[in-house]
């Protein structure tokens, strides 16, 4: 296996964990949402800023 076989399919792995990050926080969101409805905009503020450190990484990497 050279080395560009090993960075792309490192690459597809770290997007598919991204991937599967962002859907579970998605998920935990529309779940949490209706239960802290005293507070909808820290928690959208908190969602939205772990959305973007976690594919930050992905997007420095391009």
């Amino acid at each position: 296996m050279d080395i560009w076989h090993y960075c792309l399919t490192q690459r597809k792995r770290n997007q598919q964990k991204v991937m599967e990050q962002d859907s579970a926080l998605h998920a935990w969101l529309t779940s949490v949402l209706p239960t802290y409805l005293i507070q909808p905009a820290m928690l959208y503020t908190t969602y939205y800023w772990v959305q973007i450190a976690t594919t930050s990484t992905i997007v420095c990497d391009l």
